[in-house]
């Protein structure tokens, strides 16, 4: 099962949502509206495919289940593929999943979330390749890191480490206070700044154009004064974010990766900024963009094995 679907399943259920399989089909209750943000976030992910790990008698299968559409509605319904075979629904922890998938497969096996591959990637042999600590950042649809120290992943004691998307965003003006919703229930996250759709977000509510973020940037490099302020504040809120990761972590190098990676101003106008925030006279901090681009998280997950060698 994906990590990130995972996720999304975890959050829905914080609300109080349930889960539970009804012949060939998922039924989903929840005692009243799923938050708008959160909705959306599962739209976003192509009309809200999540994937359930199940685990039948004898083998395990991933099940496919096409869930809420548009409706905000206490109970909806959706249809899921399924084997004949007789199926029983559960949800594990990451960990717990590898120990099963391990057993089932009699061999090892290891897992990581996407963030976590892509900083391992780009640490090993991508744009942070010698560095001794690397943090690592996609910013797309949502907001992820992951953590290298001496060389090697960090997941932390509660394998959230690098989840700065969920923290809120550091030295607020009056204007970005309580801040949009997230899906994850709080107001005022990074991620909800930050993230692709935060950034048309906010360009729609000072125009009320409905543009992505890479057009945004375009427009803005045409020289279109309403792109260029809604740049502007989003390298400033961008870089008061890695400024407090620059606190915590002092990485020595910050790889971007995700859709928003591709603004390539990005690349000079945020370290110009985090220096007004972030607690020392001098940074050496480099931030880069990621060398392995795509391809640097299924890159990741093979580094999570170590090279034989000879190799």
């Amino acid at each position: 099962m994906r990590p990130e679907i995972e996720a999304l399943i975890g959050r829905a259920e914080s609300f109080g949502a349930t889960f539970r399989v009804e012949g060939n089909k998922v039924k989903v209750s929840a005692p009243g509206p799923l938050p708008p943000n959160l909705m959306a976030d599962l739209k976003a992910r192509k009309a809200a495919v999540l994937s359930y790990l199940v685990l039948p008698d004898e083998f395990c299968a991933t099940v496919t289940w096409a869930a809420w559409m548009a409706e905000h509605t206490p109970e909806e319904e959706a249809s899921v593929i399924f084997d004949e075979t007789p199926l029983r629904t559960v949800t594990l922890r990451l960990s717990e999943v590898g120990r099963y998938l391990s057993g089932v497969l009699g061999r090892s096996v290891r897992l990581a979330n996407d963030a976590n591959c892509f900083t391992l990637s780009e640490a090993s042999d991508g744009a942070a390749a010698g560095a001794d600590s690397v943090f690592g950042v996609i910013i797309g649809t949502g907001t992820g890191g992951g953590i290298i120290l001496g060389g090697r992943l960090h997941d932390g004691a509660n394998l959230i480490a690098g989840e700065w998307g969920h923290a809120p965003l550091p030295w607020p003006e009056d204007d970005e206070r309580p801040g949009p919703l997230c899906y994850c229930g709080k107001a005022g996250c990074i991620e909800a700044f930050l993230s692709g759709p935060g950034l048309s977000r906010d360009f729609k509510a000072a125009t009320g154009a409905d543009l992505k973020a890479h057009e945004v940037a375009a427009l803005a490099a045409s020289g279109d004064h309403a792109a260029e302020a809604c740049m502007a504040r989003y390298e400033r809120r961008l870089a008061k974010s890695l400024a407090m990761i620059i606190c915590i972590l002092d990485p020595e190098v910050i790889v971007l990766g995700g859709g928003v990676s591709n603004i390539d101003r990005l690349y000079k106008n945020v370290p110009a900024l985090w220096g007004e925030f972030a607690f020392s006279d001098h940074l050496s901090t480099k931030l880069v963009k990621a060398k392995h681009g795509d391809s640097s998280g299924v890159r990741g997950a093979a580094w999570l094995w170590p090279l034989a060698k000879g190799c």
